[in-house]
């Protein structure tokens, strides 16, 4: 079924309408545990606002900038001769089994999440999740595309280090000495802003395969180098096009993110600050013990609430961004790509049951 190809904006309200269809239409508990699972796997929370991942590391990170300060204001002091590290030859081949194991662990949960990025494209197509068979569908195609991510990120970051090691090398030779540093900064800066460039291209980059060429290889069967000069093809016939996508899915991911953050605030007001002054009058304030106990248990209970609702909002938050964003994608690509057109909008033909 042939569609007229729309403009970033205009996918934005079928994308809404399909997103409250599958999620909201009919509430359904397991699909939505399963696609928090995906969107954990995938790492999609974390290009989608990202405000459930952000809620729950927000003490670590909290934690994290005190330490940074007060390290910042221990290292004003004029640095002497570097320490030389111990000879701890024992400890080395547990560091290489440590460090074996990550890359391992690491490696398992970028396919796993490779794999489930087609899942998820066929959940939001077909309006169901079933994990088990669908990742032995597409588990042989995403082989293709996990082997991309690899060779990428070996790429990214081969050159970042390649950027990095002029002037930490110089910075070495020189003891880290502030007027070492100081001659250095012209390096430092333009190092700096080609590591951001490298960074944003690397990041435009995934967008556009993880968005595009999964529902080419889905659809098709087709190799990720394959899909991806397909999609080369497709870019360079309406550059404009791509661009206003990649410049709207920004502008979506913070509008998510501001949304998230108006839950998290409202939350904190309405049942954190209380929490806090019933703490406060239990402690310090007048009154029997009695009155104490019973101030301290009523901000523990309300604590307690103020929690479960900030981990119930950013589940809402996150897996109804994830599902909309993938419906984004759905409803920009359908009309630039007759195929996914032709399932998108015909029931009668689900994705899935036999690839091409």
């Amino acid at each position: 079924m042939a569609a007229l190809p729309i403009s970033a904006v205009d996918a934005v309200a079928p994308a809404l309408e399909r997103m409250k269809q599958l999620l909201f239409q009919r509430f359904r508990l397991g699909l939505w545990l399963r696609l928090l699972l995906i969107g954990l796997l995938t790492g999609e929370f974390s290009s989608s606002g990202g405000w459930l991942q952000g809620a729950v590391q927000f003490p670590a990170l909290l934690a994290q900038m005190t330490a940074a300060r007060g390290a910042g204001r221990r290292q004003l002091a004029p640095m002497g001769p570097l320490p030389r590290l111990p000879h701890v030859p024992h400890l080395l081949p547990l560091l290489l089994i440590l460090a074996v194991a990550i890359v391992v662990i690491g490696l398992i949960f970028m396919y796993l999440g490779t794999v489930l990025r087609f899942v998820l494209l066929e959940a939001v197509v077909n309006g169901r999740v079933r994990l088990a068979e669908s990742f032995g569908r597409w588990h042989a195609v995403a082989g293709s595309l996990f082997l991309w991510r690899l060779l990428f990120s070996v790429i990214v970051g081969a050159v970042v280090l390649l950027l990095m090691a002029g002037p930490v090398w110089l910075a070495w030779r020189g003891g880290f000495l502030p007027a070492a540093l100081r001659s250095m900064l012209p390096m430092i800066a333009v190092a700096t802003l080609l590591l951001i460039l490298v960074g944003v291209l690397a990041a435009v980059i995934w967008v556009l395969v993880k968005d595009f060429a999964v529902p080419l290889m889905a659809l098709e069967g087709l190799g990720a180098m394959e899909a991806c000069r397909r999609l080369i093809q497709m870019v360079a016939a309406d550059p404009g096009a791509y661009a206003g996508y990649i410049g709207m899915k920004m502008v979506l991911a913070m509008a998510v993110g501001f949304i998230g953050g108006i839950v998290f605030f409202a939350i904190l007001l309405v049942l954190g600050i209380p929490a806090v002054v019933l703490i406060v009058v239990g402690i310090i304030g007048g009154g029997s013990m009695a009155g104490h106990a019973a101030a301290i248990t009523a901000a523990i209970v309300l604590g307690a609430l103020a929690v479960l609702l900030l981990l119930v909002a950013g589940i809402a938050v996150a897996v109804a961004s994830l599902v909309f964003f993938q419906a984004y994608v759905l409803q920009f690509f359908a009309g630039r790509y007759e195929r996914l057109a032709a399932i998108l909008f015909s029931p009668a033909a689900p994705l899935g049951e036999s690839p091409a």
